[in-house]
């Protein structure tokens, strides 16, 4: 299953909970009982790292490990996916 949220919207670095959002419990119960074991999750790598080769960005990182953590309790795999394909805005700007 693919979960929306973390990859979406124009800002680039942007504000979780206002630009963008990570899934949360509510969307894994849904899908566990039908059972969809995998989720993917795409993140945008300029929200997960403000600047290149610079510290991780520790809100969407806590909110990362929060979301991992929650498949694991319901016995259900993550797949990270950095979809930025193959990409990095280093100025702010969409490439």
């Amino acid at each position: 299953m693919n979960l929306t949220g973390a990859a979406f919207g124009d800002a680039l670095q942007g504000t979780s909970g206002r630009d963008y959002i990570y899934p949360g419990e509510k969307g894994l119960d849904y899908f566990k009982p039908k059972n969809l074991k995998l989720e993917r999750l795409p993140l945008k790598w300029e929200r997960s790292q403000h600047e290149l080769m610079g510290p991780p960005n520790e809100r969407d990182l806590k909110a990362v490990k929060n979301f991992a953590k929650a498949a694991e309790e319901r016995s259900l795999f993550v797949i990270l996916d950095m979809h930025n394909y193959g990409r990095r805005s280093l100025d702010g700007k969409k490439q």
